[in-house]
């Protein structure tokens, strides 16, 4: 009995816990990715995310 609620108990607790730990490394790669993407439409013309288009 106990065990089973110990095993109920840890799993969504591992769930979060890599969740977390999966933000806080990705955290600086998603930032640096937004930064180019932004880059990129100011290069292509882009403004304030209209295209100019026909």
């Amino acid at each position: 009995m106990h065990t089973e609620v110990f095993q109920g108990i840890l799993i969504p607790f591992l769930g979060t816990t890599l969740g977390s730990a999966c933000m806080l490394f990705m955290k600086n790669r998603l930032n640096q990715m937004r930064k180019e993407l932004w880059a990129f439409k100011t290069l292509a013309g882009e403004k304030e995310g209209f295209e100019n288009g026909a």
